[in-house]
């Protein structure tokens, strides 16, 4: 590898929650009313965390400017949200409240060295994946991801049951569409790789 990817990333940090006792490990999730996480999770207590992976200091600044159309604690498509007027509220600015519409606890992931601690606002935490040393990877996953800054807790609300019902509602979309289109596709990309070395 000679590169830290957000694909290494997503299965270091997967793996490495999912072994730490938390439950409900599910990347690529959007819990109603907020944004989609890269990997979501939940603790035995019920507070949950959102991690976001970042593996360019581009997409980390853009991040920031991610906006919504809020109505009550539901994100409005941005077309309806324009129309009836509603202002957008800024993720990073809900975070920086500690909005309970948002997680427990926010860390960012990073290729080790990528983004500087002093960069991190007081309301994230930095956790750092360094570049494999060894092309076979260890069963010890934590050797591949250190904490650089703890994140706080934001705020006491714990995950709803009805929010991980709906959040439960994405896994077999996601299953429908990996079946359908994601593995023909793959099927495709093989079989004209083995045409080209024939």
């Amino acid at each position: 590898m000679k590169k830290v990817t957000t694909e290494w990333i997503e299965r270091v940090l997967h793996a490495r929650l999912t072994d730490s006792g938390r439950f409900n490990v599910l990347p690529k999730i959007t819990p109603e009313g907020w944004w989609e996480c890269d990997m979501f999770s939940t603790t035995k207590a019920g507070f949950w965390s959102e991690h976001e992976i970042k593996v360019s200091k581009a997409d980390f600044n853009n991040d920031f400017t991610k906006t919504a159309h809020f109505r009550g604690d539901k994100i409005l498509r941005r077309k309806v949200g324009k129309r009836m007027g509603i202002p957008e509220s800024f993720k990073h600015e809900m975070l920086a409240d500690k909005s309970e519409l948002g997680p427990s606890y926010y860390w960012i992931c990073a290729p080790e060295g990528l983004i500087d601690v002093e960069d991190i606002p007081a309301y994230a935490g930095l956790v750092e994946f360094p570049l494999p040393k060894s092309k076979t990877p260890s069963p010890y996953w934590s050797n591949y991801m250190k904490i650089k800054k703890k994140a706080p807790r934001l705020h006491g609300n714990k995950v709803s049951e009805e929010r991980l019902e709906k959040i439960a509602r994405q896994i077999p979309y996601r299953f429908q569409r990996a079946y359908f289109e994601t593995i023909p596709k793959l099927r495709r990309q093989i079989a004209e790789l083995k045409g080209k070395s024939d």
